[in-house]
């Protein structure tokens, strides 16, 4: 199974803020923000990370597809929406704690990022599908 990043550790830079899903180091004159991939869902942090999230994430603020854009309209989110609709069809009130992810909904949302990745960069990420947690 493919490493997750949940949290960092750089003993020799301090110890950083912890953010829903972004470790964030105080250098002095300047903050090192870490993405994670902790996933959050309706202000909740999510006990799972999905694989290659933060690879992702550090190169994406918000993508839309120019091929899907509808002006004035809500657009598609590449951004973990496969989570969002998982959880909102559970019977979950949306506090802490959330809810363990099935591996399906962890290979999907991951295989969105890969395809995410590679809109944005014209480059493959070779990632091993998570079997179980």
């Amino acid at each position: 199974m493919e490493q997750v990043l949940m949290k960092t550790e750089m003993p020799d830079v301090g110890v950083p803020v912890r953010g829903k899903v972004r470790d964030i180091y105080d250098l002095g004159d300047h903050l090192l923000l870490v993405a994670t991939d902790r996933i959050s869902a309706f202000d909740v942090v999510l006990p799972d990370g999905i694989p290659g999230k933060g690879k992702v994430l550090t190169q994406l603020s918000r993508f839309w597809s120019l091929k899907d854009y509808k002006p004035g309209g809500a657009q598609d989110s590449f951004d973990k929406q496969i989570v969002r609709d998982y959880l909102n069809g559970l019977a979950w009130d949306k506090t802490p704690p959330g809810p363990s992810l099935p591996v399906e909904v962890i290979n999907r949302t991951a295989m969105r990022y890969r395809e995410i990745l590679s809109i944005l960069t014209a480059s493959r990420l070779r990632v091993a599908r998570t079997s179980s947690l």
